[in-house]
């Protein structure tokens, strides 16, 4: 069994495993979020460092993520509904357009 003390620099507490990211393939993340969209945000670990708050209370997220985990945070993205406003990337619109026709065609009224 190998000492902390020896390894040190190998380790790292969870805070910093949470924050630490890496990103292979880069794509932009932009969105606009109402007071709402800010505040369910900042309840959720990745976005944890993104959020920016204006002076008017709403706020946007503008960051650079892996293109991986595009699926990930379409879910998240989607349960803000009309709180968060996507910018950048289309994949994500399109991922969020996608799981929305499927749930609308799910409900559809057969009458």
């Amino acid at each position: 069994m190998l000492s902390t003390e020896e390894n040190e620099d190998e380790f790292m507490n969870l805070k910093e495993w949470f924050n630490f990211i890496e990103v292979k393939n880069p794509i932009r993340l932009h969105v606009n979020l109402t007071m709402e969209g800010i505040r369910q945000c900042k309840s959720v670990p990745y976005f944890e460092g993104f959020v920016v708050t204006q002076e008017d209370g709403t706020g946007y997220i503008d960051t650079i993520i892996d293109r991986g985990e595009l699926n990930f945070i379409t879910s998240l993205f989607l349960r803000l509904g009309s709180h968060a406003r996507i910018l950048e990337p289309k994949e994500l619109i399109v991922g969020l357009r996608k799981q929305a026709e499927e749930i609308l065609t799910m409900y559809q009224d057969d009458n």
